[in-house]
């Protein structure tokens, strides 16, 4: 799952939780999304940046609530920068 997580961070530039909410106003993200196989909507993936650009991603599961994944992700994000 944290895979899946990351993956959709990384595929979508957007932290995995924000991706569902986005994707039901957006029908071409929607799409997108449901010919996937390695996405995961659940909160708990984020991006790794440098700068403006985009270098890779982080994901995080486990939890028994899914914003508390993306809460270490992101503390963990903090922690090396």
């Amino acid at each position: 799952m944290a895979y899946m997580k990351a993956n959709t961070a990384l595929a979508f530039n957007m932290p995995s939780g924000k991706v569902h909410e986005r994707s039901r106003r957006d029908p071409m993200l929607a799409a997108r999304l449901a010919t996937g196989t390695d996405f995961m909507t659940y909160a708990g993936g984020v991006t790794i940046t440098r700068g403006e650009q985009v270098v890779g991603a982080i994901g995080v599961s486990g939890a028994i609530l899914s914003t508390k994944d993306e809460e270490c992700a992101v503390a963990a994000l903090k922690s090396i920068s």
